[in-house]
């Protein structure tokens, strides 16, 4: 808002409890389970990665926990508080409060442009696309892991094997 003071502002809103239910799903969930922590606790440290640790401290730090536990029961009100903070801060007549599904209409009313014909307005599931992008990033950190692990346990290993050759002779 101070960046572009003439830019319009549009607050798209869910109902808390299908929001909830989505973060805790893909967030939390996601985030905080084993294959995480393997990722986070020896995979990022290993390729010198701090984006697992720097991102868990992040959503710690906004919604005010310590634990998965505390970010859960802290979650709704977080969200409450983040959009009373928005309404607060933004100029009158620079704000929509988009609701999903309103469609096109509203939109482009406040954004001065005519609706689309002929183009539904888009909808994806974004639950599922953001666990296939947690799974893809997931799958790249263990490569990474695995080509980082194995730059140090080839010389190893090969100077195991010339080692354990040179003392038989």
């Amino acid at each position: 808002m101070v960046a572009y003071p003439e830019a319009k502002i549009i607050l798209v809103e869910r109902d808390v409890e299908d929001w909830y239910r989505s973060f805790d799903a893909t967030v939390v969930t996601e985030l905080f389970n084993k294959v995480a922590d393997v990722i986070v606790g020896y995979i990022e440290p290993l390729i010198g990665s701090q984006i697992g640790p720097m991102g868990r401290k992040l959503l710690y730090r906004y919604f005010h926990a310590n634990t998965p536990d505390e970010l859960r029961q802290n979650a709704r009100s977080v969200y409450k508080e983040h959009y009373r903070r928005i309404r607060e801060a933004a100029p009158k007549g620079r704000l929509l409060e988009y609701r999903l599904g309103e469609g096109w209409g509203p939109l482009c009313d406040f954004l001065g442009k005519d609706v689309p014909e002929g183009l539904p307005f888009p909808r994806i599931n974004e639950a599922a696309a953001l666990k296939a992008r947690v799974r893809e990033v997931q799958w790249e950190k263990f490569k990474a892991g695995g080509m980082a692990l194995g730059k140090h346990l080839v010389p190893a290993v090969v100077i195991g094997i010339a080692m354990g050759y040179w003392y038989r002779r």
